[in-house]
């Protein structure tokens, strides 16, 4: 649980004073800086004192060099004392400490050595040294002191010792060190002053803001005022009085839902153990219970029984383990009427997971409850409605295959008895009648084949809208080819080129799809006959949401202000004299495409051909991409 002190976000005691931030930064500021100097100055001494050991060695090399050819003439003509005089003038330069010349077995042949009071003395101890292995230049450095060997001749003649103090080179680092320290300190004491002055008015204005911060709490909507100070304080102020705003607007708008919650939901409010901590007024007038009645009592004071013991331990299950629960739930109000309720209970979890409070949120679903059960009763109702409506419907098509039955035997018998008694008429009396009178003959004849054609049709459409339907996979390509070559054989001298896409399968009834086939192949084939190159065309084009099938020809076509007529039955486009029919084919198409759930339409011009085309409801199965011609 959070503290008071962290609620008013303040502490209970002052830090101590090295966790402030104005010692912090004063003090590291001031620390950084003096060790950014101390750096510094490490760095420049070091590069001086490499540069001046560098300066004496060179200078070294060069004195011990010109001493060893100076005293090479004496060592070949056996001159000692030209050996000292040149062992004396190279002994008078700075910071040489000793200079020897031996033989080649290291006999010395002079020694001189500058002694306390910085004079040159000849020196007569030594009488022989160790010469180097190699007859090379050899420099040694050993506390402060500089050793360099120098053979004469390639060590053939002798060799040349010569010892060169350090001494300037160490106090010249000691000055760097010592000017780098002062200054170091001078700056961290500087520093320190002027990041008190630097930093007193923002720290002010920190300190300002803090107490402003911690007021957020209350709410209030003021705003603290600003002081001029650094950029980061102000963008602090700034966000602080923008943080105010939003918390007094956040506060506002909670205020503004918890009272539209309040009239539109009933709010329980109840702590770990499930007892009510808080209830609106929604929840006593629903439940009929004052707010005291309420308060320290469980939800199964409204009780009413309806659910068992399993839906109570389901409900508490989930809300013990931090989920939110949802369901619809039957109370009870104090004068023992019963209500619904849509329940969502809302678990508050610590940061262990387990719940601490939850909240309820109810509505009074009682209206649609009745409603619903009022609905049940309906569609109880209804069902024995539509037994009743199906029986009807059954009887009626049993009536209509009666019907159909009548149509198929009593029509068609008295059609060829005046179909028969007219062609006798004409074949046993034509010489007693004259030309008008076997016309109307003729044009009887003509008129009961015509009745006859019809009864046929209508007998086809009324089987595609009874009959059952029996789906398989269905290869309408190869449906079409055989719909073609039925046409050809019948016409062989017609030549007609026929373009299909391959292995267009759908899912169909296999018999209906054979009829619409019959039905569009057959109007395309009719339609072309007075064409010079006539061509028939069946494919599909795949759009996003369906397979869109279409048979083209180039024949006559149609004129599209007429297409509301074109599936309607006996409605015909064209006279008896130019394309014989019956008007019912594309009737019959439309039911089939229709029975298998989907739509056909026609687009045409006159006398450039006409495209029917049809979807049925489902996507191809299986289309390859190259067509085929039969």
């Amino acid at each position: 649980m959070i503290s008071e002190q962290a609620k008013n976000g303040r502490s209970s005691r002052k830090p101590p004073f090295i966790r402030r931030l104005y010692f912090q930064i004063v003090v590291f500021g001031a620390f950084a800086l003096a060790t950014a100097i101390l750096l510094f100055t490490w760095n420049i001494g070091n590069e001086q004192l490499d540069f001046a050991l560098e300066s004496i060695k060179t200078q070294a090399r060069t004195l011990v060099s010109n001493t060893a050819s100076a005293a090479s003439n004496y060592i070949v003509v056996k001159d000692l004392g030209g050996i000292e005089e040149v062992l004396a003038y190279s002994a008078t330069f700075p910071d040489v400490v000793s200079l020897k010349i031996t033989d080649s077995k290291g006999l010395v042949y002079g020694y001189v050595i500058r002694n306390a009071q910085d004079v040159i003395e000849p020196n007569y101890g030594l009488r022989k040294i160790d010469l180097p292995q190699e007859y090379i230049e050899k420099i040694t450095v050993t506390n402060n002191i500089m050793s360099l060997w120098f053979p004469i001749e390639q060590g053939s003649l002798g060799w040349v010792q010569m010892e060169f103090s350090l001494d300037r080179a160490a106090a010249l680092q000691r000055a760097i060190w010592k000017n780098g320290i002062i200054t170091s300190v001078f700056a961290f004491v500087v520093s320190i002053a002027l990041l008190i002055l630097l930093l007193n008015k923002p720290m002010n204005a920190l300190s300002n803001a803090t107490k402003f911060a911690r007021g957020l709490y209350k709410n209030t909507g003021e705003v603290m005022p600003f002081q001029k100070s650094a950029f980061e304080i102000e963008q602090l102020e700034h966000a602080l009085n923008y943080a105010s705003y939003q918390i007094h607007a956040s506060s506002k708008g909670l205020t503004d839902i918890k009272l539209a919650l309040d009239a539109h939901a009933i709010v329980g409010i109840t702590d770990r153990k499930g007892k009510l901590t808080y209830v609106n007024d929604k929840f006593c007038n629903i439940s009929g219970y004052t707010r005291a009645e309420l308060i320290g009592q469980g939800y199964d004071i409204l009780d009413s029984g309806y659910h068992d013991d399993a839906f109570y331990k389901s409900l508490r299950d989930t809300i013990f383990t931090g989920k939110v629960w949802h369901g619809e739930i039957c109370d009870s109000r104090k004068d023992g009427s019963v209500y619904w309720v849509e329940t969502t209970i809302v678990p508050f979890v610590n940061k262990q997971g387990m719940p601490y409070q939850y909240v309820g949120i109810q509505t009074d679903i009682s209206d649609r409850k009745e409603a619903a059960q009022k609905l049940r009763d309906y569609q109880e109702h209804l069902e024995d409605k539509v037994e009743e409506r199906t029986n009807n419907l059954k009887v009626a098509n049993s009536e209509l295959e009666s019907f159909c039955y009548s149509v198929s035997h009593d029509l068609r018998a008295p059609l060829r008895s005046i179909d028969g008694f007219s062609q006798a008429l004409l074949e046993d009396c034509a010489e007693q009648l004259d030309e008008q009178a076997c016309d109307y003959l003729d044009r009887v004849r003509t008129s009961s084949h015509r009745m006859g054609e019809l009864i046929e049709s209508l007998l086809n459409l009324s089987k595609v809208v009874r009959s059952d339907m029996i789906k398989s996979q269905v290869n309408l390509s190869q449906l079409a080819v055989n719909v073609i070559n039925q046409l050809s054989t019948g016409e062989p001298e017609r030549k007609v080129d026929f373009i299909c896409a391959p292995d267009l399968v759908v899912s169909g009834d296999e018999r209906l799809l054979l009829a619409m086939l019959e039905n569009l192949l057959g109007n395309a084939w009719k339609f072309t006959s007075r064409s010079d190159q006539a061509s028939i065309e069946l494919g599909v084009v795949h759009e996003e949401t369906r397979d869109v099938f279409f048979i083209r020809d180039n024949g006559t076509g149609f004129d599209e202000k007429y297409m509301h007529k074109m599936f309607e039955p006996f409605q015909r486009l064209h006279s008896n004299d130019d394309y014989e029919g019956t008007g019912i084919g594309l009737a019959t198409v439309q039911r089939i495409v229709r029975r298998h759930g989907g739509e056909v339409w026609a687009e045409s011009t006159a006398d450039n051909g006409a495209t029917i085309f049809f979807e049925l409801g489902e996507p191809v199965i299986a289309c390859l991409s190259k067509d085929f011609v039969a």
